[in-house]
């Protein structure tokens, strides 16, 4: 702890809501190490990070008003997704498809997917709606000069500004977004066509290799068109995209029901190398939809009351270069998982899961060569509710990493506990991990305050613990506390710069309290 409390964390929001009506919001972040300061030429009014929004609702033709951050989300997120996007998981029907939101105010601390000024939908009739927006907000960036426009070489995204390095790029370029979008609804029918553009205050350029394929320039734009048809048991849903690079991305598929126990979904998605766009969030086995053709299969079968089964079945091909992979290359991923609840409080899960990628290998020659890479995961969950007051969790979760004659694993062994009663709630876990390389890094869940998420990397040996306490003292007041600790018997030096910490082990507490007036 700095003598400024500059190693703390602080997170602050206030929201006021009335559904259908109006939201009003602020949020204030300051990540740890990170100082409070009011210094209106740097754009800094104390905490880092600041967001707010007001929307109105309802109020006539005018269905959707926002003034401040926001977020879009429609047709299938090929032009204009959400900043979060569900992608390939147990569930594996409904996360294949994007729900056509719209306008949503923006509350997260994240400091990035966000837009900052007006947006509006206006209900041009019951079914035809005309959405617009603008906005314009800083971004972090690394820049140089060359006598005009500011050239922009990186676009940083931690949002992070602990060190004079981070805080030389905060809000150096200014983003201009805008954009239209027409959409008709009805009972059966959502079709829309998306149109939107983007502008920087300095000139993007990048390092010409065959691996970049990325946006350069100042200006670009995008344009799309979705349809969406429900008919019976089957959901449609569609979105082809164009960007001002002449890239093409394009996703179809269908979900639904062939029978009182059988639920399906078909996904097919091709988007190209050179398809570019900043606020895209689409299914895709990439982290934007681009460099990949695929077909998706996902299924859930109920064999009877008590026990189902489902799984999905993935096959991918990336026709260009992408990092860590020079050559085009193919791949396959599926899932299965059976789902046993033989008492109402009682529910017992096995899944599996194999992704097969090519990756590149190191070799004596000064060639890349590539080999598949094969990863499989294995996890059974037991969950026990022993009455209103106690429940148990069991887990156990193994991996295995293959590649190029050369296999390595992972394990991790987790027990949680909660307990509730009255206006107390408390849950814990114990977790035990081993893991051979960092291919091999469990993921597991854990509980956290109200409104936050922890999914940290269970990595190298040692072990997890944390402990979270909740108690409302009245209908107006809640408040959290949570302390969480990780020890490890392999280092003596825990996380790389900033985030080093001397010792083998590393602490968090979260302190939370909740006002509603």
């Amino acid at each position: 702890r700095g003598s400024d409390g500059s190693n703390n964390k602080v997170f602050l929001r206030f929201g006021c809501s009335k559904p259908g009506d109006f939201s009003v919001g602020l949020t204030m972040e300051k990540n740890a190490g990170e100082k409070l300061l009011w210094d209106p030429e740097n754009n800094q009014f104390g905490p880092d990070f600041l967001s707010g929004h007001i929307q109105l609702k309802d109020k006539g033709r005018l269905t959707n008003l926002i003034l401040g951050d926001f977020q879009t989300q429609f047709g299938q997120g090929l032009v204009l997704g959400g900043p979060f996007g569900l992608g390939k998981g147990s569930e594996t029907i409904t996360t294949t498809r994007r729900a056509n939101i719209g306008l949503l105010p923006y509350t997260s601390g994240t400091e990035r997917g966000y837009f900052r000024g007006v947006a509006s939908t206006i209900a041009l009739t019951q079914r035809l709606f005309i959405t617009t927006f603008y906005s314009t907000v800083r971004r972090d960036a690394t820049t140089s000069t060359d006598g005009g426009l500011p050239i922009i070489t990186s676009l940083p995204l931690t949002g992070l500004h602990r060190n004079d390095i981070e805080l030389q790029g905060r809000g150096l370029v200014r983003e201009t977004d805008y954009g239209g979008i027409v959409n008709f609804q009805s009972e059966k029918l959502d079709a829309g066509m998306i149109f939107y553009g983007i502008h920087f205050n300095g000139e993007i350029e990048r390092e010409t290799t065959l691996l970049q394929s990325g946006f350069t320039g100042n200006t670009g734009h995008n344009q799309s068109g979705f349809i969406n048809y429900r008919t019976n048991n089957f959901t449609f849903f569609s979105e082809v995209a164009g960007s001002h690079s002449g890239g093409i991305a394009a996703i179809a598929g269908v979900l639904g029901s062939l029978s009182h126990s059988l639920d399906v979904s078909i996904v097919y998605r091709r988007y190209d190398t050179n398809y570019q766009c900043f606020h895209a969030s689409a299914f895709s086995e990439n982290s934007s939809p681009k460099n990949v053709r695929g077909f998706y299969w996902g299924w859930k079968y109920s064999l009877s009351r008590r026990l189902t089964i489902q799984g999905y079945a993935d096959l991918f091909r990336f026709p260009w270069l992408a990092f860590r992979r020079y050559a085009p290359t193919s791949g396959h991923e599926w899932l299965a998982r059976l789902n046993w609840q033989p008492q109402k409080k009682l529910h017992v899960y096995l899944q599996m899961r194999e992704e097969s990628k090519s990756r590149n290998v190191a070799d004596e020659q000064p060639l890349y060569t590539l080999d598949k890479g094969i990863k499989r995961n294995y996890a059974l969950d037991v969950r026990r509710e022993i009455n209103t007051n106690w429940k148990f969790r069991s887990r156990a979760q193994y991996s295995t990493y293959s590649i190029a004659g050369k296999k390595s694993d992972g394990l991790a062994l987790v027990q949680d506990v909660s307990f509730s009663k009255g206006r107390f709630q408390l849950s814990a876990r114990y977790a035990l991990f081993e893991t051979m390389d960092f291919d091999n890094r469990q993921y597991v869940y854990e509980n956290d305050v109200w409104m936050a998420f922890s999914l940290p990397a269970y990595y190298g040996r040692g072990v997890r613990r944390y402990v979270v306490l909740e108690y409302k003292f009245n209908k107006s007041l809640s408040i959290w506390i949570r302390y969480a600790v990780s020890r490890y018997t392999d280092r003596d030096e825990i996380g790389s710069g900033l985030e080093t910490v001397q010792g083998n082990s590393r602490n968090d507490i979260k302190l939370q309290a909740l006002f509603r007036f």
